[in-house]
């Protein structure tokens, strides 16, 4: 296992914070940083794991991280059920108004 730096380390548990999976951890440390790790790895920095590594110090960051995370998720609009919902509606009654109108288009001819 590499020894990593505490900013790998922060990035890790962050990413892992905002519900990435450690395969996408792996994928985005190595874009980041160049170094390769494994998921067994990144599993070792995760507070909701049983062998997680870091105690208190990692766990107290993996919680900040997760309610920070949280709470911007629900500004933002597609986050909501009733938003997606409702644009799905919308999406639905313009494709619906489109084959209508091609059927009175092929009707027309």
């Amino acid at each position: 296992m590499a020894k990593l730096s505490e900013e790998q380390q922060i990035f890790i548990i962050q990413r892992l914070a905002a519900f990435r999976t450690p395969q996408q951890v792996v994928n985005e440390f190595q874009e980041m940083y160049g170094i390769e790790i494994r998921r067994n790895h990144v599993y070792r920095y995760d507070p909701t794991r049983p062998k997680s590594i870091g105690g208190r110090k990692w766990t107290q960051l993996f919680d900040d991280a997760r309610t920070r995370f949280l709470t911007e998720v629900n500004t933002i609009p597609i986050a909501h059920l009733a938003y997606r919902l409702d644009r799905h509606q919308q999406l639905l009654l313009k494709y619906e108004e489109k084959i209508d109108r091609d059927r009175e288009d092929d009707e027309g001819r």
